[in-house]
């Protein structure tokens, strides 16, 4: 620590091995002494990920996990893998089995409920061709 402190005053030029990268700690809480570069492990669970939506904020857990702080009538769900409000009753829907290029499988909800996941199975993301319609006309 002492070492490093005293050769390193940034991380600009620290080297930190595979998975780790290099962060300014104090490393005994002391506020009048200086900061020293540390290597930690990298983060990626909250990189590209807005699965918590608009009443949560993504908090990464290990190297590529994550959780979600959710707003005052939300609670992280490890099901869902997002904020839903308190008291939630979900069910999963399954669409039918397809395959091809252009294939096209449904799954209905009842009047009143809302998508909050959708998956693919098979697929190279989710985003490939997935839609989600209200049933209204010209609404996707």
């Amino acid at each position: 620590e002492a070492f490093s402190e005293a050769v390193c005053s940034t991380c600009e030029g620290y080297h930190c091995g595979e998975g780790q990268e290099c962060v300014m700690m104090d490393m005994d809480d002391d506020p009048a002494d200086k900061e020293t570069p540390t290597c930690v492990e990298k983060q990626t669970g909250c990189d590209n990920n807005d699965r918590c939506g608009e009443n949560g904020l993504c908090v990464p857990v290990g190297s590529d996990g994550y959780e979600c702080e959710c707003g005052e009538g939300f609670e992280f769900s490890t099901v869902t893998g997002s904020c839903i409000p308190v008291h939630t009753i979900w069910r999963t829907v399954y669409g039918e089995p397809v395959s091809g290029d252009d294939a096209i499988s449904y799954a209905e909800c009842n009047a009143g409920e809302v998508v909050m996941r959708c998956h693919t199975f098979g697929a190279l993301s989710a985003e490939d061709g997935v839609y989600i319609s209200t049933g209204e006309k010209n609404t996707v």
